[in-house]
């Protein structure tokens, strides 16, 4: 052979090491937008029957299933509920609301208060659709008291905003669904 022939190829030497990684490439193009996905599985029923948002003025709102309220006598207040609702299988739970109601934050402040009447005695709210809620304030008195400490207090009914709702029975849920 002479010094310019190529000779036959010799064996495959072994493989390198692994070299440095590459910095990172470009962020593509965002892709299309997907298919609307399947409507989805109805949902576990709520636990309120009826609920409502009551003014100290007897304005209701956010409600569900409440005919009418209305206030029959400075702070007795009866609700009219919707007819699938027999208020004699359930009960209310009140509370004020504090956006709309006479309670203070001082020190020795006036409280409200919102309570629910499981045996209605107003005959003006005696329905066979009917409940009845009661609301009031507690006023303490520090007149005679040199260092302000309460030495009475007067406890009233009075028209005051209040929330309640109508729970469902714990074994009969559906009925709370709407």
């Amino acid at each position: 052979m002479s010094w310019n022939t190529v000779g036959p190829r010799g064996p495959r030497g072994l493989e390198g090491i692994q070299g440095v990684q590459g910095a990172q490439g470009a962020q593509g193009t965002q892709g299309a937008q997907g298919a609307q996905g399947a409507q989805g599985a109805q949902g576990v029923p709520g636990t309120a029957r009826a609920y409502g948002l009551v003014s100290s003025a007897g304005d209701l709102t956010r409600s569900k299933n409440v005919v009418f309220v209305s206030d029959v006598g400075g702070g007795l207040w009866c609700i009219t509920l919707d007819s699938s609702i027999d208020p004699s299988t359930t009960g209310l739970v009140v509370s004020p609301d504090f956006s709309e109601d006479d309670t203070t934050l001082d020190h020795n402040g006036v409280q409200t208060f919102a309570e629910f009447v499981s045996v209605p005695d107003n005959p003006n709210c005696l329905g066979d659709d009917q409940m009845e809620g009661r609301t009031g304030t507690r006023t303490p008195t520090t007149s005679g008291s040199p260092d302000a400490d309460v030495h009475d207090e007067i406890t009233s009914d009075a028209p005051e905003g209040f929330f309640f709702m109508v729970p469902c029975a714990r074994n009969n849920r559906r009925h709370c669904h709407d």
